[in-house]
């Protein structure tokens, strides 16, 4: 019994201590699982903050991502896998004038979306099938057209979206071009229409490097040099073209220029292919990169074989022409020697016998005799004149002379033709010009003679009026205006443009009624000229006509004292001089010996040059050469 109950307590100790370290154990659990669930707790704390965050973070991009597709300015359809709209923006609604907010379209399947456009497309069917073809291709197709009915032209972009090898979602994009499509198509117009004007100009176009390797040779050039591009590319263009060295250095020459950023127009000859030297004009230009550097030079070229041609035509012609006109000038000058001799002699000698006793009839005679061969003098001089104008042969020299005076002298040389036509002639001076005056008088005088003579000649029974007028004073220089104004028959107004020019007169019926060669005022208004001035002309017809020119002359104060001091000088000469007439005209000879006669001069007569030498030679102690 004893040996039972020993062996049941110890079987309850046993129970007992296994109860106590179970309960230890379950104490122990029950920590560990408290201090688990407390840290549970505090980790779904941390991931709800975290899932916080992150929400709002997915929620600002997501807000950003949108913003941002609402304002680009292309049109934007974003689909999931099914082709439902996942997303659209303004633009897109706006390309396809859909009068509603993008956000309706949400959900929306594509096809459905392309109804509502359809109406717009130009081609619906073919844009379905091509839609079609986009979706089986699953390949991003950057760009193609499309047209629509309202006149827009729209680029669209097709970009498949892919996560794990599978399509997820669809990305269309379409942009407007229609302004772009239209500047394009201007600059191609542009491009076309001056290709087009340069290859029908025949202007050949070369591009070259900064080393003058040809980079492109446009087919005007190829058939300009007769070779083809394929001989030219590649190549050194003065190496193939140029057919000596000078020329080289100057197409060098026009490179470095070219590198320095100037343009340059020259003219070179140039060998084409078959050997034939042909001239050009090259208009060079450089050519510049992307960066503002310059890679090389574009030459325009111009063929200009035929105008160079012409040109030495005309330098031959020029050179012949201006032999001809030496050996006019040589034969007038001949001439007027020849014809003036004679005419020097009658001239004379009629002078020599209007000093002797004649009858009546003999006296109307000479008159006439003389008034011919004046006229014939003033025609060979008006002609000599001429022609030396025109040679520019006329030069001016500088004299002191008193106005007054050279006014006085034509008056009275114009005294007998004055009285013939009851006319009188005046002049006035301006009371500003006090002084004498610097000028060519020589000019001043033909000029003055031939505008009077022509206002004595129209005018009967009226007046002659001569009129000087200072207009400014620079320094001592005098701009003086001179006026020739007479009350004659006057001139047309639309003749008044052809006075001035060489054998012309006013009309016709004037040479027939007063005679003249038309020589006199062409021959003014070139003196005028030469002399710095300036000549016009105011008539009315009936009423009378004045000539009005300017010329620049110098202010002299001490032209009496000059004077007196030469004619001094030129009187102490001629007292008891003894003269040498070396004159080969048997008529000039009589009437130079007639004048010194009358004027009581002792002479002595030498018929020839050597004859003249000779006698210089003994008598050069007392010979005065006149």
């Amino acid at each position: 019994m004893d040996k039972e109950l020993d062996i049941l307590k110890k079987k309850l100790e046993r129970e007992k201590n296994a109860r106590k370290q179970a309960e230890a154990i379950l104490e122990a659990k029950a920590l560990e699982l408290y201090n688990t669930n407390q840290e549970l707790v505090n980790l779904n704390s941390s991931l709800e903050n975290l899932i916080s965050q992150r929400t709002e973070s997915l929620l600002l991009s997501e807000l950003q991502y949108k913003t941002l597709v609402q304002n680009l300015q292309v049109g934007i359809l974003l689909e999931d896998s099914e082709r439902k709209v996942i997303l659209a923006n303004l633009e897109f609604c706006n390309l396809f004038s859909l009068s509603i907010e993008p956000e309706t379209l949400k959900g929306i399947n594509y096809n459905h979306v392309a109804d509502l456009f359809g109406g717009l497309l130009s081609d619906k069917e073919n844009f379905n099938v091509r839609v079609e073809e986009l979706l089986e291709n699953n390949k991003i197709v950057p760009k193609e057209i499309i047209y629509l009915k309202n006149g827009k032209i729209l680029n669209r972009s097709f970009v498949p979206i892919f996560s794990n090898g599978k399509r997820i979602s669809l990305l269309w994009k379409y942009e407007d071009i229609t302004e772009q499509v239209k500047i394009d198509d201007l600059i191609r117009k542009s491009e076309e229409k001056y290709r087009g004007i340069i290859e029908n100009m025949e202007l050949g176009l070369l591009e070259v490097d900064n080393n003058d390797i040809i980079l492109k040779a446009y087919p005007k050039f190829c058939e300009l040099t007769g070779y083809s591009k394929e001989e030219l590319l590649g190549f050194k263009a003065m190496d193939i073209l140029l057919p000596d060295d000078q020329l080289r250095q100057v197409v060098k020459q026009q490179n470095e220029n070219r590198k320095e950023g100037q343009a340059g127009v020259y003219e070179i000859p140039i060998k084409r292919k078959n050997g034939e030297i042909i001239w050009l004009i090259i208009s060079g230009t450089p050519v510049y990169n992307s960066n503002g550097e310059i890679t090389g030079s574009l030459g325009i070229h111009l063929n200009i074989t035929a105008s160079k041609k012409t040109q030495e035509a005309l330098i031959e012609a020029n050179k012949i022409a201006e032999q001809a006109r030496q050996h006019e000038k040589r034969f007038l000058a001949n001439m007027s020697h020849e014809i003036r001799t004679p005419i020097n002699g009658i001239i004379g000698m009629s002078h020599l016998l209007s000093d002797t006793e004649l009858t009546n009839q003999q006296s109307e005679y000479l008159g006439g005799l003389m008034y011919s061969a004046d006229i014939l003098m003033s025609l060979i001089s008006d002609i000599l004149d001429i022609s030396k104008i025109e040679a520019g042969e006329m030069e001016m020299s500088e004299q002191e002379f008193s106005l007054k005076n050279l006014l006085t002298s034509i008056l009275f040389t114009f005294n007998p033709k004055l009285k013939e036509n009851n006319c009188s002639l005046d002049f006035k001076i301006d009371s500003e010009i006090q002084t004498n005056v610097i000028g060519d008088t020589t000019f001043l005088t033909q000029i003055l003679m031939n505008l009077v003579s022509n206002a004595v000649k129209f005018t009967k029974n009226g007046q002659v009026l001569i009129e000087i007028n200072l207009l400014c004073r620079l320094g001592d220089v005098l701009m003086t205006e001179f006026k020739v104004t007479d009350t004659g028959i006057g001139i047309k107004s639309e003749d008044l443009d052809n006075v001035f020019e060489l054998f012309k007169q006013a009309n016709s019926s004037i040479k027939g009624e007063f005679g003249g060669t038309g020589l006199g005022l062409a021959i003014v208004k070139q003196l005028v000229k030469i002399h710095g001035g300036e000549i016009y002309v105011d008539s009315t017809i009936g009423k009378g006509t004045t000539f009005t020119f300017t010329l620049p002359l110098k202010d002299s104060r001490n032209f009496e004292s000059t004077k007196k001091e030469t004619k001094t000088k030129l009187n102490s000469k001629l007292e008891g001089a003894y003269i040498l007439v070396a004159e080969d005209n048997l008529m000039n000879q009589k009437y130079l010996i007639g004048l010194l006669k009358k004027w009581n001069f002792r002479y002595e007569l030498a018929t020839n040059g050597f004859e003249a030498l000779e006698f210089c030679k003994s008598k050069v102690n007392n010979v005065l050469i006149n």
